[in-house]
């Protein structure tokens, strides 16, 4: 094109001027879609491309980066075959380029990164369809706490719930099997109740005792490493071991031999009565006595026995 400008006084000037008359529908017409992002080296950002080919010909479409240092963010695929009549939608990739390629720049702080996607019709003659502006930051990759930190949080907190889980079972258990509270009854051969012994906090939960004069004045001491060792049952009453003859169940109301003329026998519960001095029963002498602090101390007249 050109044109020829006169005014008074001037002379005439003739220029020329260059262009390209775009037609009134382009065959094919495309619309861009990629998301501002905030991403790590080495990772991808995606977004779409909507094409649109209104002609009966196939269009090759070149697809890049502009105004930014090559190799930083790459599209994929860099080209696109659009059919005849074709009309759909394209995935698009950004590619970040990885950690060593930014080597110090990066930083704590991360690096923006800017450019221009453009997307050409090199069927008709590298005609521009696309110039839109992207906006990358890239922040270098969170380290294993910073990424995973709810995980080791709730690691954590699941150990310390199995903890005192175990340390509460831990403690029912050796609060079910402490032989502490348990009334300790010598019977003789004939049934009567020759006495009373109140056991305390045993070893490893096992009340370690003897039996003390047992023709004369038979009674309970407390005596560790004692021929006899008693602890709760969890099924209920106690468990009574006896130096090399094993363990054997002592029923709340049975009792089991312990020589050949006494047996064992368990009175009231006073962990159970909150620890209330046990009543002697009516078949006991009035002499009877009991420690309440399980340190072995019991006696009675046994008169009868003798």
């Amino acid at each position: 094109m050109s044109g020829t400008l006169t005014a008074s006084g001037l002379s005439a000037d003739t220029r020329s001027e260059g262009g390209q008359i775009a037609p009134g529908t382009l065959p094919v017409t495309t619309a861009l879609e990629l998301p501002t992002a905030n991403t790590h080296p080495g990772s991808t950002v995606t977004g779409t491309l909507a094409v649109h080919n209104t002609s009966d010909t196939p269009h090759t479409l070149r697809l890049s980066v502009a105004d930014l240092k090559s190799g930083l963010l790459t599209l994929t695929p860099a080209e696109i075959q659009v059919k005849p009549g074709e009309s759909g939608t394209r995935k698009i990739t950004v590619e970040v380029a990885p950690r060593d390629v930014f080597g110090d720049r990066l930083g704590d702080g991360g690096l923006q990164l800017g450019g221009t996607v453009t997307v050409v019709d090199t069927t008709d003659h590298d005609r521009t369809l696309v110039r839109t502006p992207l906006s990358v930051r890239v922040t270098p990759e969170p380290g294993v706490w910073a990424k995973y930190w709810w995980a080791f949080v709730s690691a954590a907190a699941l150990i310390a719930l199995a903890t005192v889980a175990v340390l509460a079972w831990l403690r029912q258990r050796r609060t079910r099997r402490d032989p502490f509270g348990l009334v300790l009854r010598l019977v003789s051969a004939e049934g009567d109740v020759l006495g009373e012994h109140l056991a305390g906090h045993g070893h490893k939960q096992w009340y370690e005792f003897a039996v003390v004069e047992p023709h004369r004045s038979p009674r309970i001491e407390r005596r560790a490493h004692g021929p006899y060792a008693v602890q709760r049952s969890p099924e209920g009453g106690a468990v009574l071991r006896k130096r090399g003859g094993g363990r054997t169940p002592l029923p709340a109301r049975g009792q089991v031999q312990l020589t050949d003329t006494l047996s064992l026998a368990l009175g009231e519960d006073t962990r159970a009565s909150k620890v209330r001095r046990p009543r002697p029963s009516a078949r006991t002498t009035a002499g009877s006595t009991t420690s309440a602090t399980g340190t072995g101390e019991s006696g009675s007249s046994y008169g009868s026995y003798l």
